[in-house]
C-alpha cells in the first residue's frame, strides 16, 4: 500500500505504458514525440517521468484533452533495457499513474522517443 492506501500493481515487461504529449510543444512535424520531452525537468525537481499504466486506464483517460494532447505507447521492457525503472506510483487522483525513473541521458531519451508509437 502507498501513502494513499492504494495497492501498487506489478508492472511486467510486456505491459504497455502511455505517455501524454502536448501537440503544441512536444511533438515534431512528423508526428513523433520529441526526445527532449522525455527528460526530467530539474527546475521542477522531478525524480521520474510520469506515465500511465495502460492495463489500469484507457487512452481516453490518459489523453485528458484530445485537442491538446496525443498519447504515445511503449512496452515497459524498453525503458528497462535502458536501465531505467518502471513502476506503478498511484496517487490520490490518479490510480493508474506510473513512473519511469533512473539516470536519463540524451541517448536514452532518443531511444525512448524512437520506441514510442502514437495511439490513434
Amino acid at each position: 500500500m502507498n501513502d494513499y492506501g492504494m495497492a501498487e500493481v506489478e508492472i511486467e515487461n510486456s505491459d504497455v505504458i502511455f505517455r501524454r504529449a502536448s501537440k503544441k510543444y512536444q511533438i515534431d512535424e512528423d508526428g513523433n514525440i520529441k526526445w527532449e520531452s522525455l527528460g526530467l525537468r530539474v527546475h521542477h525537481k522531478e525524480t521520474s517521468l510520469s506515465v500511465v499504466i495502460a492495463k489500469l486506464s484507457s487512452k481516453e483517460e490518459a489523453q485528458v484533452d484530445p485537442d491538446k494532447y496525443e498519447v504515445y505507447q511503449l512496452k515497459a521492457e524498453i525503458p528497462r533495457q535502458l536501465l531505467l525503472g518502471v513502476f506503478h506510483s498511484p496517487s490520490k487522483n490518479a490510480g493508474a499513474h506510473g513512473s519511469i525513473a533512473g539516470f536519463f541521458t540524451e541517448k536514452k531519451q532518443r531511444e525512448l522517443a524512437m520506441a514510442m508509437k502514437v495511439l490513434k
